[in-house]
């Protein structure tokens, strides 16, 4: 081999690398670049959540629900949840798919407890997505969109559902011990844990 030709071969392979490299840290950036809910919205998708525990007392099928969720409901917990149902540490995951009666699902909560997100709701980050993976908005009269099943005009100044909901927040305030969630409530409580509501987040 000429020393022109391995020259040729050398630059070849550094512009191939650098054409790599700068492919792949372009694709990581954008990734990065994605707000948080499309990310996690990737990562119930990835994880395939479907796939993980029932809420306790559930077996995976319907249940009964009411407003603000759908008429009928199905919950599942990830591993951090389900290992520590009283206590929810940080980690868990809650999933609530929201269905309307005749089974058509309209929406799906999820509550996610990371740590310091805020320390005055546990830690909990809400978020209520659409079947397709968009957020939920919520007009300025505190109607979500679609809640009623039909097409629902949404004012310019609609807010996504998402992060420090008050909305979520100011329902799930009202749970057993503080913990911002209803289906570990003990059953002799006012309402029955699979008759409450549910909001969801994750991690």
């Amino acid at each position: 081999m000429t020393r022109s030709n391995y020259r040729f071969i050398c630059i070849a392979l550094f512009t191939f690398a650098l054409v790599v490299s700068t492919s792949v840290s372009t694709g990581q950036s954008q990734e990065t670049a994605k707000p948080f809910e499309a990310r996690f919205w990737q990562f119930l998708m990835g994880n395939n959540y479907k796939n993980w525990a029932p809420a306790p007392g559930q077996d995976g099928d319907f249940y009964s629900g009411q407003v603000p969720h759908g008429a009928l409901l199905k919950m599942y917990i990830n591993r951090a949840a389900a290992s520590d149902v009283d206590g929810l540490r940080i980690g868990s995951v809650v999933v609530l798919e929201n269905y309307r009666s005749d089974r058509s699902l309209k929406t799906i909560s999820v509550m996610y407890r990371t740590e310091g997100f805020n320390p005055s709701a546990n830690d909990w980050y809400w978020v209520e997505y659409n079947p397709d993976g968009t957020v939920v908005k919520e007009s300025s009269t505190g109607q979500p969109q679609g809640q009623s099943g039909t097409a629902m005009l949404v004012s310019s100044k609609s807010t996504k559902l998402l992060g420090k909901s008050s909305r979520c927040i100011s329902c799930h305030d009202q749970a057993e011990g503080s913990d911002f969630a209803f289906f570990n409530d003990r059953e002799d409580s006012s309402v029955a844990g699979s008759q409450k509501a549910e909001t969801l987040s994750l991690r």
